[in-house]
């Protein structure tokens, strides 16, 4: 798969995770468009808050692993997390 080359060269992929802030509320967890690719792909990705927005709400970032590579992908979100 081309995309395992590609990734396989990085620690990880970074992605915006939505294309905004979180919504207020539980009524609507937000627009997933982001994530539908790496779902098709079949592989690791996760999101963590990178910031908050003027209203507290928190704005993510998206990690991308290669297929299989989950273990990696988490010592990555962890090495970066106090940074972002």
């Amino acid at each position: 798969m081309r995309f395992d080359a590609l990734a396989g060269r990085y620690d990880a992929i970074l992605t915006p995770a939505a294309n905004g802030p979180a919504p207020v509320g539980l009524a609507y967890a937000g627009d997933p468009i982001f994530n539908g690719m790496w779902t098709l792909l079949h592989v690791p990705c996760l999101t963590m808050p990178a910031r908050v927005d003027a209203g507290a709400m928190p704005i993510g970032l998206q990690l991308i692993g290669p297929r299989f590579g989950d273990a990696r992908l988490l010592g990555v979100a962890e090495t970066i997390a106090p940074a972002i």
